[in-house]
């Protein structure tokens, strides 16, 4: 069958990413991809004429092509594109709840908040001593589980201020991801789009063997509407390829 029909350019796809900087990587899925973008450029070199006869016209003009950039955005936060959003990495929190005994924080005033060694506390299994080893009561302490901090009421009566406490607990299950943000200048990721044309009704497969990237745009962190990432950056010859990026197109 020849490629002849007079189709227009409508698409959809799954972007799949992996980075070439980490041995043995694999294939992570980016999201809701909601851009990408190719572009290619080149630069004119003229020979101008200052002859009398043909003053301005080109004598010789030659285009010479530029690195292909690229450009892409996702709404999707997952622990990958949104270690890449912050310049970062993603680190997977353990699963299993951590039980701390007797941890000792210093009471450096009581009804201010002071730090745990741990976040996402379980409350319910927060107990509290005094100096002298004496229960302090669940109603004369609070907690904020998601930062890990406890406060210990003003009004609690045995304990002072500038004395310590001991503080046991459990963190919760379920894990989560750590991100140390802007620890990384770019990232160099193999890309495959699996994508579907709907105006020809056909599949097709983008891929980049090597496309170097970094953000180039700003997450309001308490917007009224769904956030989103922007990435840019060049597609780079990698690996011995002799082309930036490979199109495919299939008719079944």
């Amino acid at each position: 069958m020849q490629q002849q029909e007079d189709n227009g350019l409508l698409l959809v796809g799954t972007g799949y990413v992996r980075n070439r900087r980490i041995s043995g990587s694999l294939k992570e899925q980016v999201g809701n991809m909601i851009s990408l973008k190719l572009k290619a450029s080149s630069e004119a070199k003229r020979r101008i004429s200052r002859m009398k006869e043909s003053a301005g016209s080109a004598l010789d003009s030659v285009s010479i092509k530029d690195a292909t950039e690229v450009v892409f955005g996702s709404d999707t936060f997952n622990k990958l594109t949104l270690a890449m959003a912050l310049s970062g990495k993603s680190v997977e929190l353990p699963n299993a709840a951590q039980t701390i005994n007797d941890e000792v924080v210093v009471v450096s005033k009581k009804g201010v908040w002071l730090d745990l060694a741990n976040m996402n506390i379980d409350a319910s299994t927060v107990s509290v001593k005094n100096d002298s080893d004496d229960d302090v009561a669940e109603t004369d302490i609070a907690i904020n589980e998601t930062l890990g901090w406890i406060l210990v009421k003003e009004n609690c009566t045995n304990v002072e201020d500038e004395s310590a406490i001991e503080v046991s607990y459990k963190t919760k299950d379920g894990g989560g991801i750590r991100i140390e943000a802007n620890t990384e200048n770019d990232y160099d990721l193999e890309f495959w789009l699996d994508g579907f044309n709907q105006a020809s009704q056909k599949n097709f497969a983008l891929y980049i063997p090597s496309m170097v990237v970094a953000p180039t745009s700003e997450i309001d962190w308490l917007g009224d509407g769904y956030a989103s990432a922007e990435f840019s950056g060049t597609l780079v010859l990698a690996d011995g390829k002799k082309v930036p990026y490979i199109y495919h197109e299939f008719n079944a």
